[in-house]
């Protein structure tokens, strides 16, 4: 799990693959949840690198230390594929 420090931009990427291939689904959304499991950021869309490669740059306006929780969302026509992933926040030094 990825250690990141309070007032750092924590950056979050994602691969969407159909088969092995880099695919572009119609929609990919990042939804973040803090360690108070409020969430801070909601099915926001993430922005597309190249085909099957997004990211998203979370800047916490109060971070609070200890485990987020992000799941990814992509849906194409009618199927849907999630992604849980965590990362943590600690205290700057």
């Amino acid at each position: 799990m990825k250690i990141y420090e309070a007032g750092e931009t924590i950056p979050r990427a994602v691969l969407v693959k159909f088969n092995g291939t880099l695919v572009d689904p119609d929609t990919i959304t990042i939804t973040i949840t803090n360690p108070d499991e409020a969430v801070e950021v909601d099915a926001v869309a993430m922005t597309r690198d190249s085909v099957g490669t997004y990211h998203y740059y979370f800047n916490p306006a109060s971070p609070k230390v200890g485990r987020y929780t992000v799941l990814y969302k992509a849906v194409d026509d009618s199927f849907v594929a999630q992604l849980k992933d965590q990362f943590r926040v600690r205290s700057a030094s």
